[in-house]
């Protein structure tokens, strides 16, 4: 079962919370992606053209610069103008840390995963199945298609193209994980309870930004709704992993079997070494716009599969952990068991006068409200006034809107928990 709404992504989205979460702060850093993605894209493919027609002039080779659109499409369809637009999505990466640093407040690493680094054995499963699946599923079909040549580009000259190509497409991939599955989904859910925000939103700017407008309308829409369940499974790894390594390995994966193996897109017919009908020359229909969804989600949805069932030899080796959103909630509170007295049914403190009598109670308080707030022993107040606020954004009932009112009031429980627990922290250290 894919599942969006984990403990583990709690967990994952209070990293935002180390910084500054203003709605306009995101907005703001959102326009600094864009502006720097626009700025890369401007720049290489000025690099790529330059470097386009110094190589054809060495061949003695005419560069036409009379029609833009015909100089674009062949510009784009060699493997320098392919490198030159994959690395024009670096500008992702470039705006995206500069919106951390400059208007969230914080490093780069707190939206990489929950510890900071990237686990290289998860990226490296999910390189292998979503590398393996796309193209033993190519392989299978091309029997079956009428229209598949080898690309007349001399072998050595693809194996060249493919060694500068790998770097470009890890460059591309990683970027648009960083910025779809990471930047956006942390710094929403951090605001938003609801997933129809933190998750919906930006699965579909992800799939709306590799929307084709030449080839037909019913093969768009299936390519669309395959990339918007791409999009769902890169972004329930992250929930599952509490990083974006997998998310990562299964995009670079993916896009380097497309890109290189077998096209059917003229965009990337310059660097495969197999290229079979296009796209944009495919009559179209409900019936094959079906088929090609159905082959594409199924695709995913079984890589998906292996890479988190519990048995399967290529699950990812992170925790773990998926719970709806009461039991995380419920669960939450898990460290307070030891406050429960009266048969557990309610939570009595003793009083603040009775301190000295009660001194090995008080500090079994204080020790589990510090593990409530994971800090230490020797942490200051400046370090529980951070927990306290982060726990209180989380947890407050207003953040929560559209939820029953049975979890309403268990949020409203737990904020309390979260009150009291200051407050004894507060006492027990003479802090005021």
């Amino acid at each position: 079962m894919i599942s969006l709404r984990t403990e583990t992504f709690r967990r994952y989205a209070d990293r935002a919370l180390e910084g500054r979460t203003g709605l306009g702060r995101l907005i703001g850093g959102i326009v600094i992606v864009l502006l720097c993605w626009g700025i890369a894209t401007f720049g290489m493919i000025f690099l790529g053209m330059a470097a386009l027609f110094a190589i054809s002039q060495m061949g003695g080779e005419a560069f036409d610069f009379s029609d833009a659109g015909v100089l674009m499409a062949r510009f784009a369809a060699t493997p320098v103008g392919l490198i030159s637009l994959l690395l024009s999505l670096g500008g992702l990466w470039i705006g995206v840390w500069i919106a951390l640093r400059l208007l969230h407040k914080r490093k780069v690493a707190t939206m990489l995963s929950i510890s900071g680094r990237l686990d290289w054995s998860d990226f490296l499963r999910a390189f292998a199945v979503f590398a393996t699946l796309p193209f033993l599923l190519q392989l299978a079909s091309l029997p079956f298609e009428e229209a598949v040549v080898r690309n007349p580009i001399p072998l050595s000259s693809w194996l060249l193209a493919a060694l500068a190509m790998v770097p470009a497409l890890l460059i591309q991939t990683s970027a648009e994980e960083a910025f779809f599955r990471g930047y956006l989904p942390q710094n929403l859910a951090a605001r938003f309870a609801s997933p129809f925000v933190w998750a919906l939103l930006p699965a579909l700017a992800f799939s709306a930004l590799h929307w084709r407008r030449e080839i037909p309308a019913e093969l768009g829409l299936a390519m669309f709704g395959g990339i918007l369940v791409f999009a769902f499974v890169l972004l329930a790894l992250l929930s599952r992993t509490g990083s974006l390594a997998a998310s990562m390995g299964a995009h670079f994966g993916n896009n380097l079997v497309a890109i290189l193996f077998v096209s059917h897109d003229d965009l990337f017919a310059g660097a495969a070494f197999f290229n079979g009908q296009t796209l944009q020359d495919m009559a179209g229909g409900w019936g094959q716009a079906a088929s090609q969804f159905i082959a594409s989600a199924g695709m995913i949805l079984v890589g998906y599969l292996l890479l988190t069932h519990r048995r399967s030899p290529l699950a990812l080796s992170a925790t773990v952990q998926s719970s709806s959103q009461d039991n995380s909630i419920m669960n939450s509170g898990e460290s307070f068991r030891n406050f429960q007295i009266n048969n557990g049914d309610e939570m009595e403190y003793k009083s603040n006068n009775n301190r000295d009598a009660v001194q090995n109670d008080g500090d079994d308080e204080f020790n589990n409200a510090i593990e409530f707030f994971n800090l230490n022993f020797n942490c200051t107040k400046e370090d529980l006034e951070s927990a306290f606020k982060k726990r209180s954004l989380d947890m407050h009932p207003d953040r929560w809107g559209g939820v029953p009112n049975n979890i309403k009031a268990q949020l409203e429980e737990e904020q309390k928990k979260i009150n009291i627990s200051r407050e004894i922290i507060l006492r027990y250290r003479g802090w005021k």
